[in-house]
């Protein structure tokens, strides 16, 4: 009895520690009004999502662009000119929010946080 616990318990540890992929709906909740703070290649960024569908990107000691976002029905999405529309598969483990490009399998990691925060 005491081992089927043990197992139990081990098991739901091991689980508890994986990064979930959320849904579009599920994007849609978490980024609505917030914004991200992370390392996408060698570039410190953050990021805006505003409920309106309008995202604002500013790395650290360059100008913000503003573009476009949306969520299908499992992804994120994002139209910049003139590079087009690109969707991310997004996973979150606690605060933290790790995009996979499906096409590459590259991951990048983010930090959520609360509100607006493009702050150079």
């Amino acid at each position: 009895m005491a081992l089927v616990a043990f197992v139990a318990i081990g098991t739901t540890t091991a689980q508890a520690g994986e990064p979930v992929k959320l849904t579009g709906p599920e994007i849609k909740a978490l980024f609505d009004g917030n914004s991200v703070d992370g390392i996408w290649g060698q570039a410190h960024y953050h990021s805006y999502f505003d409920p309106a569908g309008m995202t604002l990107y500013q790395e650290e000691g360059r100008p913000p662009q503003e573009d476009r976002w949306h969520v299908s029905d499992t992804q994120y999405c994002s139209r910049w000119e003139p590079g087009g529309t690109t969707c991310y598969d997004i996973y979150r483990d606690g605060e933290q929010i790790i995009w996979v490009s499906p096409d590459s399998g590259h991951r990048y990691s983010s930090v959520l946080i609360s509100g607006k925060a493009v702050p150079w």
